[in-house]
């Protein structure tokens, strides 16, 4: 099966060396992102994000001297590099506004996603909200972490910012050894009150993922995880593992996980989309109906809020959750 990865614009500036490191696929790369890219060139963002852009620009020059990128470039990995228009996406996905740059890499997504079934088609960001938002539109999406910047590029910066360093260290001797002092003491004191409960967060962290870079298929570890992230109110990092364990294993209890996770992030419509999937594929799955009451309910919707409660009563008197479908039935009945 071929793969084909559409690469957003904050996965270009998080790793300009990304295009180089797919063999043996097809790299989209949207329109929109070349315009994106030229915006960044003469705007006030950071200079790091200045120069990864310029890099990819450079990195796509170079490939455009091989041929024409809109018909496809191919690499000494045997990928193709292709920049794709974004000028006639035809039947949009409801609730994407092309005049914002994001929706239409999403929009481009959906359609390359549409146009080959026989294809896996992967969306990569460095975007935890697009990474989101293209799990509700049906697209599969990685997201990739940001890539250090060179070191020849650090130092040129520390070299121009040479004026400012010194500049600062004047002002704070002006302020006075007391008040350095304190700022001292305080920046020491706040690196160091660190939580038990934050070092063992971190601890069991790098233990699951640690696993998941021996065994990238270990759904229990995904899920785990995932747990664990909503345990610490982390709810968006727990969505992309319970994400990750569903496109290996379509589980009602995953799904439902998920879902509850969307309620915490305060995304119920979608939060609903997932538990009316939870309930299709198992119709007597009762945590699925509890947890559409409680997105029902922190929409406002009474009615249906209720209905929801009554269902998973209906199916488990005496569950973990019976007594707050009750308490919900008697709040809501007030």
């Amino acid at each position: 099966m071929k793969t084909i990865y559409v690469i957003d614009t904050s996965a270009l500036l998080s790793d300009p060396d990304i295009i180089f490191c797919c063999p043996d696929s097809e790299i989209i790369i949207p329109q929109t992102v070349l315009s994106e890219l030229d915006r960044l060139k003469v705007s006030r963002a950071d200079r790091s994000m200045i120069y990864r852009g310029r890099e990819v620009s450079r990195m796509l020059f170079s490939l455009a001297k091989r041929g024409k990128l809109t018909d496809g470039i191919v690499t000494k990995e045997n990928a193709v590099i292709k920049v794709m228009s974004t000028d006639h996406l035809g039947d949009i996905p409801q609730g994407l506004n092309l005049k914002n740059a994001d929706d239409v890499i999403l929009a481009l997504a959906h359609q390359v996603t549409d146009s080959n079934p026989m294809s896996k088609v992967i969306l990569i960001t460095s975007d935890l909200n697009m990474m989101l938002r293209a799990q509700t539109l049906d697209v599969a999406a990685e997201r990739i972490e940001e890539k250090p910047v060179k070191k020849s590029f650090r130092r040129r910066l520390k070299e121009e910012a040479l004026l400012k360093v010194l500049v600062s260290i004047i002002g704070v001797l002006i302020l006075g050894a007391a008040a350095s002092l304190g700022y001292y003491y305080v920046t020491v004191i706040n690196a160091n009150t660190q939580t038990a409960q934050q070092r063992d967060f971190a601890t069991a962290e790098a233990s699951y993922k640690q696993i998941l870079s021996n065994k990238p298929e270990d759904v229990q570890t995904m899920v785990t995880l995932a747990n664990l992230y909503v345990a610490n109110e982390k709810y968006a990092e727990g969505v992309v593992y319970y994400h990750k364990a569903l496109l290996i294993n379509d589980d009602v209890k995953i799904r439902t996980d998920m879902a509850n996770a969307y309620i915490l992030l305060g995304n119920y419509d979608i939060a609903l989309t997932e538990l009316s999937k939870a309930m299709t594929n198992d119709a007597q799955y009762a945590p699925a109906y509890y947890y559409a009451g409680v997105a029902y309910e922190k929409k406002g919707a009474r009615p249906q809020a209720i209905e929801e409660y009554k269902a998973y009563l209906e199916l488990d008197q005496t569950g973990s959750l019976a007594e707050l479908s009750k308490q919900a039935l008697t709040r809501l009945n007030q």
